[in-house]
Order: structure tokens, then sequence, then C-alpha cells
């Protein structure tokens, strides 16, 4: 669990949180929200290194979902 600060965004929770694994699916992570009947957004954090796509700010009550990628 990470503790929510203003301002933060999906990268600095991963990197607060310890960094992924060799395993984690970097380009299907997925941001829940806690509002009934709202959609899973997903992203794909290797376009949000690059600067390709934004980094989202992260709301209270989210939560980050990482998948297992498979080979």
């Amino acid at each position: 669990t990470v503790q929510l600060e203003p301002g933060m965004t999906l990268l600095k929770a991963v990197a607060i949180s310890g960094g992924l694994t060799e395993w984690a699916d970097r380009k299907e992570i997925r941001i829940l929200s806690d509002e009934p009947g709202s959609e899973a957004k997903i992203y794909n954090l290797k376009r949000i290194q690059a600067q390709k796509d934004p980094d989202p700010l992260l709301e209270e009550g989210q939560i980050i979902i990482i998948p297992k990628r498979f080979l």
C-alpha cells in the first residue's frame, strides 16, 4: 500500500512501491476508481516513461493493478 500524496502520479506511485518485477506487464496497467459503475482505465507504462503519453494523476480511493505478463 502506498500513501497518496498531493500531485502523486502513476510513475511516482510505482517508484515509491519499490518498482516493478521483471514479470510485470508494463503495457496493461489498470487504475480502478472506487466510484460505482466506473470502468478501469488502462495505461501503458512504457509509453509514459518514454513521454509519449501523459503520466496520470492519482486520486484518493484509486487502486493500481499491475498484471503478470505472459511469455
